[in-house]
Parts: C-alpha cells; sequence; structure tokens
C-alpha cells in the first residue's frame, strides 16, 4: 500500500511538472496532487501483509491487515475461540472522496483529464493513508478482539463451516453466510491455523477436475 501510494506520488508530480513546462495553464493542481501523494506515501507506516502470532491467551493467531467485507475494509484477526473483523474504512466514503477530489481536478485543470486522474488518485491514497493509521490504533490500544460499532465478531460456537475459497472464506454461522475476501496469496498462510482451530467445521473449496484428453 505505501509503495503503491509512492508510486502514484512519483507519477503524479512529474505529470504535473510536464504540464507546467508545456505553458498550457496547467499543471497547478497537477503538481500540488503529486506532492501530497509522496507525503502520504512517506507518513504511511509499511503493511504488515498476514502476521502469524503465538498461541497465547487474549492474543490473535493470525491477524490480516486487509479484508474485503461488503462494502468495508477490515483487519481480520483469528483467536483461538471467535474471528474478529475491525472497520478500517468504507468503499462508499473512498468512492465519494475519489470522485470529489476526481471534479475537484478537472475544475482547477480547466476540464483536463490528467488533473481529474491526479485528484481521484488522491482520493485513494487518503484511503490508505487513514485506513493505516486506523490499523496502528488497534495494535497500540491492543483492541484486535474488541468488537465495537462498525465491526464484527463471530464465536467458533456460532460457526456453522468455514469454506476456504482461493482468494476469500465463506463464514457459515446461525443460518446467515459471511464472504470475506482476501488479498492474493493471503488464504494460503491462513489456512493452517483455521483448520486446527477448526477441525470438523473447517472446509476446503474442491479443486475443479481437467477432463484429460
Amino acid at each position: 500500500m505505501r509503495k503503491n501510494i509512492l508510486i502514484i506520488g512519483v507519477v503524479v508530480t512529474a505529470a504535473g511538472v510536464a504540464l507546467l513546462l508545456s505553458f498550457s495553464g496547467a499543471g497547478y493542481f497537477t503538481t500540488p496532487a503529486g506532492v501530497v501523494n509522496i507525503l502520504l506515501g512517506v507518513a504511511t507506516g509499511k503493511s504488515s501483509g498476514v502476521t502469524i502470532g503465538e498461541a497465547a491467551q487474549s492474543a490473535p493467531r493470525v491477524l490480516v491487515d486487509r479484508a474485503i467485507l461488503r462494502n468495508g475494509v477490515y483487519q481480520l484477526a483469528i483467536f483461538d475461540d471467535k474471528l474478529t473483523l475491525k472497520r478500517l474504512a468504507s468503499t462508499r466514503v473512498t468512492l465519494f472522496l475519489a470522485v470529489g477530489l476526481f471534479l475537484l481536478g478537472l475544475f482547477f485543470e480547466g476540464g483536463g483529464l490528467i488533473g481529474g486522474l491526479s485528484g481521484g488518485l488522491t482520493g485513494y491514497s487518503l484511503q490508505e493513508y487513514m485506513a493505516q493509521n486506523r490499523r496502528n490504533r488497534i495494535r497500540r490500544m491492543n483492541t484486535a478482539g474488541d468488537a465495537g460499532r462498525g465491526d464484527l465478531e463471530v464465536g467458533y460456537d456460532k460457526i456453522e463451516k468455514v469454506q476456504v475459497r482461493r482468494s476469500s472464506l465463506l463464514v457459515i454461522a446461525e443460518g446467515e453466510i459471511v464472504r470475506i475476501s482476501l488479498p492474493r496469496g493471503y488464504v494460503d498462510r491462513v489456512k493452517p491455523v483455521l483448520e486446527s482451530l477448526l477441525e470438523e467445521k473447517y472446509e476446503e473449496e474442491p479443486i475443479p477436475q481437467t477432463a484429460s484428453s
């Protein structure tokens, strides 16, 4: 995430400088937007990905820095007796922010698409920066296992089945189905811990059999 923000910052700044040097009267929004992205990238902590913890009481066995559930971005914590999802950001808020800054960029750059794109990308960077700050706060206050407003907690005693798929977890609990999408490669690291904790409630999606020629 931090790397993405820095790349966005460098690209947008370069585009802004190119516009300024073209003497077209544009670039006065894009260049500062690029600098803001670079500053956000520097200030955003490095993503921790999937963290495997010790089998200690009240501590998560696995901590996943990014999980998508419905219209929100969450941090997933797997404990000995429950799953906890802490909300980091809302995809709706991110979309509104990106669209708003896109329109602002269009306005200040005289309708230029580059200005709009620089604004939209800055909206994405702001969302990632705020999400990382939320992760840092959760770690600092040790609240990964505390479900508050907007969070979700599911005890293993309420879970009927957890089906592990290629890039998601399908949690069936009390008659409801919750799909948790994870970034590429995350599921493989989570699987062994879930299997040992859930035992007969754990299920992997069958691998499709290819027809032999």
